[in-house]
């Protein structure tokens, strides 16, 4: 124990003190060109994790007057709660809590519509999807619909998988798509229960999935129409049915975790790769195929990864006409590995970027002391072999990402995020530990070993829910000066509001002014918000009531409104608003 802390120690003063941190947007979107020295990305690195560490023995002294009253305190503080039936009508309400602030932030302050080009793109293909069709076989004078779609062989369609619109059809089919976040958002938080309680206890399950609710990370994730949300949900659904099927080996579990494995390959296929790998070194390092039941479970796990990697070839060919070459092959495929372009220095910096965020919005906890409980579940916890796989999911997807270009923020750290619920589990565990800990540093006091284990996990819970309770007040503070410019990471629910750059005043003013059949003429820009995200308040029939089209000039604004006779035509600002009757 105590060497553990002299470590600690050593590595916050060296990273304080004798190498300089590097800024954030070192590495913002791959920007490389400016000068590093190894020894100051790597101590900037090590410096986050070990950053609270001073703030931690600190609060170990603060402590000691608590565990002294404990100690003489004749009242036993039941932390248990003896009937598991309580946490699971917590964890119900806790879900349910999730569903309304996720559906409240979704609809109020990202105004129930995509921020970013991708999630335009899958919103699109969602559509797609609900009108019947895998493609769009025509776009009626396609120039002055700049969709966020590939064209390819007289076919439009996304560059992303089939797995995040399909998701989002299902919200197009009954006219409300901003609802299918919130839902998806909310099943990570109960999936997070479920892995917990079945392999710890109902309490450990209820206080991963409190701690997940609590995370800006997860909120501003788990309300927005990007693909990570859906990732996380099918990572987390197979993990638990990966559990379930070694527990009780039923064939069921096993194709089903095959079935959720493939399903978050047609969501997010290289984040899927990566996470696969720990799954299936677990399983050969504990030698499951020792059971004569393990062949068979196999078995089905890959008949379920067989049929929905079929499903992606049979998707590629109907796109591409190959099934070895995907909608990203077409469509923007950024650059993997090393080169002149990307350094190993870079990727180092990338992560920096990573950590550096992902320190301030998992839980919302000052001073680094959101890893503290990490470091003290990886140094004193003896593991099993699901929390080697939590481990594992942990190193693997910043390993590959490692080896991606550049760090692409976006709503923080995203292409982190589906290893937030494992390094949220993990948290858990490490508070858990603390008792043990308390007994390591005083063991040759008597007292220490009189206290209830309950009592003593009392000091380190309530010093995280107190945490918690300054990170929501922070989350829930409504800023009217967004700063997320620079990492594009907000840090209170007032930041999403009119969040990179997309915001609905054109919309709001011609909802206020109630235009019928109408042509919206848009001034083109080099930003993809002006049109982006007004394309996504119409349907793809270019049909309906109002249609958003780009301004060209009054020749081919003529040749366009001609094609729809009756309509009136406008010229709208997408900044200001301003709606003004026009006459190509």
């Amino acid at each position: 124990m105590n060497w553990i802390l002299y470590f600690d120690l050593i590595v916050f003063v060296l990273t304080t003190s004798f190498w300089r941190a590097l800024p954030v947007e070192f590495s913002m979107g791959g920007n490389y060109q400016h000068e590093y020295s190894w020894p100051s990305v790597l101590m900037t690195i090590l410096k986050i994790p070990f950053s609270g560490v001073a703030v931690a023995l600190l609060i170990f002294f603060v402590t000691l007057p608590i565990i002294w009253w404990l100690s003489k305190s004749n009242n036993i503080v039941k932390l248990y709660v003896p009937s598991s039936h309580f946490w699971n009508k917590a964890a119900f309400i806790l879900v349910g809590i999730a569903l309304v602030e996720y559906t409240v932030t979704n609809y109020y302050f990202l105004d129930h519509m995509p921020h970013v080009p991708d999630s335009v793109a899958y919103l699109t293909q969602a559509k797609i999807f609900a009108s019947g069709k895998v493609f769009l076989t025509s776009i009626p004078f396609d120039w002055h619909f700049p969709l966020q779609l590939v064209h390819f062989q007289g076919r439009y369609f996304s560059q992303y998988n089939f797995g995040h619109p399909l998701l989002l059809a299902i919200g197009v089919l009954v006219h409300i798509p901003w609802i299918v976040p919130p839902i998806v958002g909310a099943l990570c938080i109960a999936m997070t229960y479920l892995v917990g309680k079945t392999l710890y206890s109902n309490r450990i399950g209820f206080l991963a999935a409190f701690f997940m609710f609590v995370s800006p990370f997860v909120k501003m994730n788990a309300s927005n129409f990007m693909s990570h949300n859906s990732a996380q949900l099918f990572t987390l659904l197979a993990t638990y049915l990966f559990i379930k099927a070694a527990q009780t080996k039923h064939w069921a579990y096993a194709l089903l975790t095959g079935l959720a494995f493939g399903f978050l390959c047609n969501i997010r296929p290289y984040t899927a790769f990566w996470i696969l790998i720990p799954f299936c070194a677990i399983a050969l390092f504990y030698r499951f195929r020792k059971n004569p039941s393990v062949p068979k479970l196999t078995l089905w796990w890959l008949a379920g990864m067989a049929f929905m990697m079929i499903s992606y070839l049979a998707y590629n060919v109907l796109l591409t006409g190959n099934p070895l070459v995907s909608p990203y092959n077409v469509g923007y495929l950024s650059q993997f590995g090393f080169g002149p372009g990307r350094t190993i220095g870079g990727g180092l910096m990338d992560i920096y970027t990573n950590m550096f965020l992902l320190d301030r919005v998992l839980l919302g906890w000052p001073f680094g002391l959101s890893w503290i409980f990490f470091l003290i579940f990886l140094f004193f916890k003896k593991k099993t072999k699901w929390e080697y796989l939590f481990l594992g999911i942990i190193v693997a997807l910043p390993l590959g990402y490692f080896f991606y270009q550049g760090s692409w923020m976006m709503y923080g750290p995203r292409f982190w995020y589906e290893m937030t619920p494992f390094l949220i589990l993990v948290i858990v565990l490490g508070i858990e530990q603390m008792p043990q800990i308390y007994r390591s540093v005083f063991h040759n006091a008597d007292w220490i070993r009189q206290i209830d284990t309950r009592k003593l996990l009392l000091i380190p819970y309530g010093i995280a829910l107190a945490l918690c309770i300054v990170s929501m007040t922070g989350w829930y503070r409504v800023s009217n000066n967004p700063r997320w410019g620079n990492d594009y990471t907000p840090l209170n629910i007032g930041e999403l509001k009119n969040f990179n750059y997309a915001q609905r005043t054109l919309i709001d003013q011609v909802e206020k002014l109630r235009l019928k059949d109408a042509i919206v003429f848009i001034a083109p820009s080099d930003n993809w918000w002006t049109y982006g995200v007004t394309s996504t308040f119409m349907d793809l029939s270019f049909r309906d009531n109002v249609i958003y089209a780009l301004d060209l000039g009054d020749v081919l604004n003529k040749k366009l409104f001609e094609r729809y006779p009756g309509r009136k035509a406008y010229q709208g600002d997408y900044y200001t608003g301003e709606i003004i009757q026009y006459s190509p």
